[in-house]
């Protein structure tokens, strides 16, 4: 454990190191139908291979409990915004929103109808069909968002917003001088 955090600390003072890159434009979606489903379900790739992380880790008995529960975490926190971040990098704010209220609804009904149908069950018995209510729900919300708001009904927003930076100087005194940068974005 000690190797990976160390790993984790050299990569990133290395990567502080170089000149950042320049932003990419966004990409270019199929002017015909306005789709990009595809990526929608690639953005799920992440949060399942940290899920699968995160369940391997807790099966193991080197005692990694909590780096099982973090992967579980980020897998949880990648399914509920990799979506969303896709419908905003392709310029549709209101389709992000409903992305997340689906990821985050339709599991817990799936938790919930899950747990109806344990309801004979006792003590831990539950947790298996109220896990599996959790998974169906999750993949129910993930296919909805995909199928119906990964479509191309309608075009994305092609405003450009193009910025402005100027420099300024001024003269504050008979010796003294301020130099700054003003902006229009």
């Amino acid at each position: 454990m000690t190797k990976l955090v160390t790993a984790i600390l050299l990569t990133s003072v290395i990567a502080r190191a170089q000149p950042s890159a320049p932003v990419a434009a966004p990409p270019q979606v199929d002017d015909a139908t306005g789709s990009y489903r595809l990526e929608l379900a690639e953005s799920e790739l992440p949060s399942i291979a940290l899920a699968i992380s995160g369940v391997a880790l807790g099966r193991t008995d080197r005692g990694e409990r909590h780096a099982a529960a973090a992967l579980l975490v980020a897998a949880g926190v990648t399914y509920a915004f990799g979506g969303a971040a896709v419908h905003l990098w392709h310029g549709h704010p209101g389709r992000a929103a409903l992305s997340v209220g689906l990821r985050g609804v339709m599991p817990v009904l799936g938790a919930g109808i899950g747990l109806l149908g344990a309801r004979n069950s006792e003590g831990l018995g539950a947790i298996g069909p109220v896990l599996l209510g959790t998974v169906i729900g999750a993949v129910v919300g993930n296919s909805i968002d995909i199928a119906a708001l990964g479509g191309g009904d309608e075009r994305p927003n092609r405003r450009t917003v193009t910025p402005v930076v100027a420099p300024t100087t001024t003269a504050t005194g008979a010796t003294a001088m301020t130099f700054g940068f003003a902006g229009a974005f």
